[in-house]
């Protein structure tokens, strides 16, 4: 029963583990009111990723399995509220379609998060001090709905967020950020910081200057990704390994291909 339960919350975290799609904010207010990273993109455009994912379960058959899945977004209308894309799915089984509708603007309640000013802390990145303002938040759901950084475990469900700390350089925006979550009975704490400001990253013909960031999980689990706000997903290329009780998974997500139509093609006009 207890293995079964540390398995069923790597998995959890594993299907909705990202990094903030606002980390490149220089102002925590802003993180409260955002606008979809589909902004500025004109019908036809289209994000296409691979998820590998490959885990080691000693009970299982086999003992453990491997899986392949691919998602390509492609954004197909844009009304006055909302981006519409359609979804395409692949697994073992084949391609799937669906459709999801995306806020063009994403607001929160920043009440409800209660931020409290904690003063300055330094944030150390490839052995250089940026000094930053720490703030601390009694519920951090607020400012990660809606975004590529909130955790979601089976049918899409959001898992419960407790409180948690965003640490913002003047410049440079949020370095870092730790949360905490609920789920299955247990809590967890996640801490993500940026571990290097420019990482290249080639998609197709463009090269992306991305940063770097690296998530620990305090029930055994590290997450590195690279990030660029421009592309809607944020994420470019991240790895995960997570190891506990005899179970260990090993998750890779790449960006396959990234198509930005012009504003006006395809009668892909912002309203």
């Amino acid at each position: 029963m207890r293995y079964a339960l540390a398995v069923g919350l790597a998995l959890l975290l594993a299907l909705g583990t990202s990094t903030p799609a606002s980390a490149g904010d220089h102002d925590l207010a802003k993180m409260f009111e955002r606008d979809s990273p589909w902004k500025g993109h004109g019908i036809g455009s289209v994000v296409h990723r691979r998820t590998t994912q490959d885990m080691k379960i000693p009970q299982m058959p086999g003992g453990g399995r491997k899986t392949v899945t691919e998602e390509k977004e492609t954004l197909v209308q844009i009304t006055e509220t909302e981006y519409v894309l359609k979804v395409e799915n692949k697994d073992d089984t084949g391609w799937r379609t669906s459709e999801r509708r995306v806020p063009k603007v994403f607001r929160a309640d920043q009440k409800r998060a209660k931020v409290v000013d904690a003063g300055e802390e330094t944030v150390t990145i490839a052995g250089k001090d940026y000094t930053c303002q720490k703030k601390t938040l009694a519920d951090m759901s607020p400012i990660i709905e809606g975004s590529s950084a909130a955790p979601k475990g089976r049918g899409g469900q959001a898992m419960p967020l407790g409180a948690g700390a965003v640490w913002a350089h003047d410049t440079l925006g949020v370095l870092k950020m730790q949360m905490t979550m609920s789920a299955m009975g247990q809590q967890m704490t996640n801490t993500m910081v940026v571990t290097n400001l420019s990482v290249a990253r080639k998609v197709g013909d463009r090269t992306f200057d991305c940063r770097e960031w690296t998530m620990t999980m305090s029930m055994g689990g590290t997450r590195v990704a690279l990030e660029h706000p421009s592309v809607p997903g944020t994420t470019l290329l991240s790895t995960m390994t997570m190891s506990m009780q005899g179970f260990s998974m090993e998750t890779r997500e790449e960006l396959l291909a990234y198509d930005k139509k012009p504003l006006g093609e395809a009668g892909g006009a912002e309203k």
